[in-house]
């Protein structure tokens, strides 16, 4: 308890200062007041006395109760934009909290993972088919592309080091530069996307819809896709070229148990997301 005590003391203190400590020349008191909000508010991120909604609910309290702008701070809630990337931020979460995301990899490593170069490729594909509904590709890659090519590396004996060139070295780079490919093929696949359009939308006038901005980005995103893999794998050449995909699948398996109930009802919910987001509005 002490321990947040002083930590909400930090945020109570900015603002404090913000509003006692005077205003600086050419600035209006309830501009200097309100960036100190916004400062506390962000200390209070890196300080995290409470978890993140909270915090940024806490900053958006404060503001509508000392400076009375409540429908101002509420405005930018009121954008479609904001709530779509909030309700596929939820479902990225549902990836990795359920299991899902985890059991489609194994079942692809199962079917397709053979050889290192082919389990490159499958890491490109798996990030491909999570991206439409998981904005975060921080969730996405490191929560759960990431954690699958680590214990594939691990099972050949590929760790930091001497041995990284079997096989991590190369598994863990095609999966950084993979994401970073299919962040762009779809509107949902990162957060900033949407709010990107949205302030091209306000500047030009020009507007996408889902549809549209994945037509638009396919064929040189997918053309990308698949070079990437096969350019890291002459770039890295692994000297391990085959893996016994079937029992790192089955062990993987093996541990996530039968499908839950929470899975299938994800896999329903986010078919349905999709078809949202691709059915012009």
């Amino acid at each position: 308890m002490k321990d947040k005590l002083w930590r909400v003391a930090v945020m109570a203190a900015i603002v404090a200062i913000a509003w006692f400590g005077g205003t600086p020349e050419g600035l209006k008191p309830q501009v200097w007041q309100l960036f100190g909000i916004y400062l506390a508010t962000i200390v209070g991120l890196v300080l995290k006395p409470f978890p993140v909604p909270i915090t940024v609910l806490l900053g958006v309290a404060t503001s509508s109760i000392l400076l009375s702008n409540t429908k101002d701070v509420l405005a930018g809630y009121s954008n479609t934009a904001l709530w779509l990337i909030f309700a596929a931020f939820a479902l990225s979460v549902a990836f990795g909290k359920t299991g899902l995301g985890h059991r489609i990899a194994y079942h692809l490593v199962r079917l397709f993972g053979s050889t290192t170069l082919r389990l490159g490729y499958v890491t490109a594909f798996l990030d491909l088919i999570l991206s439409p509904a998981t904005p975060s590709n921080t969730a996405r890659a490191a929560g759960i592309v990431y954690p699958i090519n680590l214990s594939i590396a691990e099972a050949v004996g590929s760790y930091p080091g001497e041995t990284a060139k079997k096989a991590g070295a190369y598994l863990l780079q095609n999966g950084y530069f993979a994401t970073k490919v299919t962040s762009f093929l779809f509107a949902t696949a990162m957060a900033p996307n949407y709010l990107a359009l949205d302030f091209i939308t306000k500047l030009t006038g020009v507007s996408l819809n889902w549809a549209q901005w994945a037509a638009a980005m396919f064929v040189p995103g997918f053309i990308m896709l698949m070079l990437i893999p096969l350019i890291g794998y002459m770039y890295e050449r692994p000297s391990v070229k085959d893996i016994d995909n079937k029992k790192i699948a089955a062990d993987g398996l093996a541990e996530l148990g039968p499908m839950k109930a929470s899975e299938k009802g994800l896999i329903a919910i986010a078919l349905l997301a999709i078809v949202g987001w691709v059915l012009p509005t």
